[in-house]
């Protein structure tokens, strides 16, 4: 998992569970190479917000209600809310704590708004709505150029875990969960 100094990225997870999972190797794997004394890479966990919707609204669709109808384009902002919010909490445990006294460097969520058929707008939107401490974009050309177009670009002003908790609970009335959104 260590690569030459360069970052190294743990993806793809689908929602909190996988979150846990992926951070839970990503500690191991830098609690195991301070031991040893090995430099520790920037480490990613990677998200795709337009990924998840697309398949939660693959879902949604078959429900042909108008209550499903209005939680589609909702599950993935959702998901990058509750999984930055994990990551705030995770840099503030005592495993983090030791890691980072040891010099280990603070792994970071990688948003990857890379879906083939995203349009370069709803791709800035995604982009501009998971904009937070402690976190990268990964996108392509043309979203980019649309990004970068728009001068000044902000982020959300506060993360929005209690709307996020909302949305996930609903999404379950549709058996829908964010680690397993096709079921």
């Amino acid at each position: 998992m260590l690569a030459d100094g360069r970052a190294v990225t743990v993806a793809p997870v689908g929602g909190v569970a996988g979150y846990r999972q992926a951070m839970n190797t990503v500690l191991t794997t830098l609690e195991t190479a301070v031991a040893v004394g090995t430099p520790t890479p920037p480490m990613a966990i990677e998200y795709s917000p337009a990924d998840v919707d697309a398949t939660v609204n693959a879902h949604l669709d078959l429900a042909s209600s108008w209550e499903a109808k209005a939680m589609r384009g909702r599950a993935g902002l959702a998901g990058a809310h509750l999984l930055h919010a994990a990551l705030r909490h995770d840099l503030t445990t005592d495993r983090w704590t030791r890691l980072a006294a040891r010099g280990a460097r603070a792994p970071y969520l990688r948003w990857s708004i890379t879906a083939r058929s995203l349009r370069a707008d709803t791709g800035v939107a995604y982009a501009q709505r998971c904009l937070f401490p402690g976190t990268t974009l990964a996108l392509p050309p043309t979203v980019w150029r649309e990004f970068e177009s728009r001068g000044v670009v902000t982020g959300p002003t506060a993360l929005d875990v209690t709307e996020a908790r909302r949305v996930i609970d609903t999404l379950g009335w549709f058996g829908v969960r964010l680690d397993a959104p096709a079921g």
